[in-house]
């Protein structure tokens, strides 16, 4: 008897539903100029019934759900494509700096090379080297090629 009585509550319950849900929806303007939206029309009879929408179809909301995915992915595919972008602008921007210090270097060492007097040459550990003429003309065109290759 109980199941008996839970379905008969569920198919009235149901019925309640669909019937408010197929009940016409009203607006009009009160005398006061505000605008009232109600299930019942006003007393006056003015009023303009509004159009309920239907709840989407199946495939519709399948198409939303694909467009919003579609959506993502581009939405994800352009943050990856900036940050690839930043990226390679601070490896470019980090080469460019590291070119200029070396090419200042270079032609810091070439002008040191031209203007040895007693041509002696201090290494990076500290050491006096004596160059020959030789030596100094071989120094001087290996810092002219560190110079074409890090300048300009």
């Amino acid at each position: 008897m109980r199941k008996r009585s839970a379905k008969l509550f569920i198919v009235v319950l149901a019925t309640c539903a669909c019937a408010s849900a197929a009940a016409a929806m009203y607006r009009w303007v009160d005398e006061n100029g505000v605008t009232v939206y109600s299930a019942t029309p006003p007393p006056s009879g003015e009023a303009i019934e509004l159009q309920q929408q239907s709840a989407p179809s199946a495939d519709a909301v399948d198409a939303a759900r694909e467009r919003l995915q579609r959506q993502r992915e581009r939405a994800f595919d352009e943050e990856e494509a900036r940050k690839g972008a930043a990226a390679e602008q601070e490896k470019q921007e980090a080469e460019a700096k590291f070119r200029a210090e070396n090419c200042a270097a270079a032609r810091n060492n070439l002008k040191k090379l031209r203007d040895l007097g007693p041509r002696m040459l201090r290494t990076s550990d500290g050491r006096l080297l004596r160059l020959s003429e030789e030596e100094v003309q071989m120094q001087i065109e290996k810092t002219q090629g560190q110079i074409e290759d890090y300048c300009d």
